[in-house]
């Protein structure tokens, strides 16, 4: 009775709160739909349209019906490869192979029957995708194969730098930046975006919520999509918004591996005599006779990146899985940060993911999927972005994020469709003296050189929940697809 009595209130606020929408907006799926026709460009109402996945993925064995203006879509794919085929007697068979389907992207698949025989069939591969004409929302996708070609694929703010109209505040140079998060900027704002997992929020808790306190692991994930602008009503964000949408695993059983490092002996330095009497002109003249031999280049004594991933079925065609491990590891030494004895002021970052998602066909018709993924990041001596500091002037910086995410999605009939979804993001960030401070240390600053004298003055402690829910309805009516929901 409860459980009836709380599906009638939410359906009765869903009605209350009606609006149009994207089938699949923002929700980590897309769709794909077309029309039926014949070689004279009439339409065929009444076709068989079957939907099937070479590698096998949840959802992806469907058969719908073509309505009266010959359309079909088919609803909530994860994204891949798949193959749609139409058939109707007298009518030759044709199937289109090799579609794409994106997150919150709609693939047009438009079928062009020939007038002959059932078993002549026409097999369409390799067409370009046509325009999503569906919605005004301006996305760029970037895949998990696109990802492995470009040499910064580990960090996802300086991926951006490939969107026109994106600024980024600065670019993590091989893990030089320590694996930190960089500042961004569209359509002249940088206080407005967002970070999303299979559109739900993991935006930091703080602030406008605009950072990311939960760090992006690249083996995780199938692909990244990044919102410029027109975002759905899910995601009330003006700025730019991380998508992360998340691997599902298939029939086929599949995997990967990087490494990626460097030692002291790697580096070089490529500073001239005249740009390091700049450089050195304003160190404090004790750290000069500390350290005559003294060279302003950034030092990196190590680092390592490396991750693996794997996915593939635990109960083929029924229960797939997809795991993945990421550790980075970096030493560094800052420029222009010295301490009275002479001695650089190290950077020492380790960063570890581990992420897991099962995704279950509970029956033809509906959907459950779990993901979990959790985080471990120790910056021992992490130093102002602004300011010169001593090895005591620093942070040692601990986060431990968590997200837990579980969603449902049911088809009730071939034009009403029900999700609901939740979202459990635990975050533990916290800043403390750095083991170097004695305890007797006063906080100071040196006006002259800018730079963080001691120990700092002020510390926190910062443990953060955020729970969501949401349930949506959808209907999709012969003109118009409307969507209503509650959160």
């Amino acid at each position: 009775m409860v459980g009836r009595r709380f599906l009638y209130v939410s359906l009765f606020v869903l009605a209350l709160s009606i609006s149009s929408a994207l089938p699949a907006a923002a929700q980590g799926v897309g769709t794909i739909g077309g029309t039926v026709m014949d070689t004279s460009g009439a339409v065929l109402p009444g076709a068989t349209v079957t939907l099937s996945s070479s590698q096998g993925t949840v959802n992806s064995n469907q058969e719908v019906i073509s309505d009266a203006r010959g359309a079909y879509q088919f609803l909530r794919l994860v994204p891949g490869t798949y193959i749609v085929k139409a058939t109707m007697p007298g009518f030759r068979p044709v199937e289109q192979r090799n579609i794409t389907v994106n997150a919150d992207a709609t693939a047009r698949a438009d079928l062009s029957l020939p007038i002959g025989q059932l078993e002549e069939g026409v097999v369409v591969s390799g067409e370009a995708p046509l325009l999503d004409t569906t919605t005004a929302m301006r996305q760029t996708v970037l895949t998990h194969e696109v990802l492995q070609t470009l040499p910064n694929r580990m960090d996802v703010w300086s991926i951006t730098r490939a969107i026109p109209s994106i600024v980024v505040s600065k670019v993590d140079v091989g893990g030089s930046e320590s694996f930190q998060q960089s500042g961004i900027t569209v359509h002249g704002t940088s206080t407005e975006g967002g970070y999303y997992v299979d559109g739900m929020d993991v935006s930091h808790m703080d602030g406008a919520g605009a950072g990311a306190t939960f760090y992006i692991d690249p083996y995780a994930y199938q692909e990244n999509n990044f919102l410029q602008g027109n975002s759905p009503a899910e995601s009330p964000r003006g700025g730019l918004v991380f998508n992360m949408i998340s691997r599902t695993g298939t029939n086929q059983l599949h995997g990967g591996a990087d490494m990626a490092g460097m030692t002291k002996s790697m580096g070089f330095d490529n500073v001239s005599d005249t740009l390091k009497a700049q450089l050195l002109r304003s160190i404090p003249a004790s750290v000069k006779a500390a350290r005559p031999d003294l060279k302003p280049t950034a030092d990196i004594s190590y680092l390592f990146d490396t991750g693996w991933w794997l996915a593939g079925p635990v109960v083929k065609d029924k229960v797939w899985f997809s795991t993945s491990l990421h550790y980075q590891q970096v030493l560094q030494y800052l420029l222009g940060s010295y301490n009275p004895d002479g001695t650089s002021v190290p950077d020492d970052n380790n960063l570890f993911n581990n992420s897991n998602k099962l995704a279950w066909q509970m029956t033809k018709a509906s959907q459950l999927t779990w993901f979990y993924t959790i985080q471990h990041k120790v910056n021992g001596h992490r130093a102002s972005t602004t300011n010169f500091a001593e090895t005591g002037a620093t942070l040692h910086n601990e986060k431990r994020p968590q997200v837990n995410q579980i969603k449902w999605t049911s088809t009730i009939s071939s034009k009403f469709l029900m999700d609901a979804s939740t979202s459990v993001f635990r975050v533990s960030d916290n800043f403390h003296w750095p083991k170097e401070v004695k305890d007797d240390a006063i906080a100071g600053w040196d006006p002259i050189t800018n730079t963080e004298l001691r120990v700092l003055g002020t510390y926190a402690i910062s443990d953060m929940r955020r729970t969501v829910g949401q349930v949506s309805a959808s209907y999709y009516t012969t003109q118009h697809d409307i969507k209503t929901g509650v959160r």
